[in-house]
């Protein structure tokens, strides 16, 4: 035809009514299937405390998603923005009203549904360690200590007599034997909580 030999184009048809009321835009979107990452900081797992007031520090990373709320054992906490628009800080204090093991459940969840939870367990011991003894002269200018400690809710961590601390293997009770030179015996016990007794145990003079 007239038209292809002298390399003219017909102008194409339109195939809808919509082609010129709505434009085609470029749409991204992000998919988000990551569950948040939740760091504590504090307190340590299965860490002893010789408070009922204990401090939590927490981070959370929505991993491509702003963090939407971070529980602790069910109750919501106040989320502190950070650098990283994704990353979140909780630095909260929570009370006991009793020693004991506790769980401490972390929950987080993002804007795009995903959750995650961490759990660990913290042991609170507010009681001194509580100790008995004996003193005897063993007849040869030397006397023998028999101690019995209690950490009376975390296991003992030191003993000291005369400023001398004694070998022994950790444990919620602990009895030593031990040989001393004077008939004074000055004795400190410390738990792993930091819990400390101190104390004394004396022969009278003949």
């Amino acid at each position: 035809s007239a038209d292809s030999l002298s390399g003219a184009t017909k102008p194409l048809s339109n195939t809808s009514t919509y082609q010129e009321i709505i434009p085609f835009k470029n749409i991204i979107v992000f998919m988000d299937t990551t569950p948040p990452d939740i760091t504590i900081t504090s307190p340590d797992a299965n860490s002893y405390l010789n408070t009922r007031t204990v401090n939590a520090k927490i981070t959370v990373d929505g991993t491509g998603s702003k963090v939407d709320t971070v529980t602790i054992n069910g109750n919501s906490t106040t989320l502190i923005e950070t650098s990283d628009p994704n990353v979140v800080k909780v630095n909260t204090d929570l009370s006991f009203d009793k020693d004991g093991d506790f769980d401490l459940k972390v929950e987080a969840k993002d804007v795009a549904g995903n959750s995650s939870e961490k759990t660990i367990t913290i042991h609170i011991d507010t009681v001194n360690p509580t100790v008995t003894g004996s003193l005897s002269s063993d007849g040869a200018g030397k006397f023998n200590l028999s101690l019995t400690t209690n950490g009376t809710g975390s296991p003992v961590d030191m003993i000291s007599v005369n400023n001398n601390n004694l070998s022994f293997t950790s444990a919620e009770e602990v009895i030593v034997s031990e040989k001393i030179s004077s008939n004074l015996a000055s004795v400190v016990i410390t738990d792993k909580a930091g819990n400390k007794l101190t104390g004394t145990i004396k022969i009278a003079d003949p």
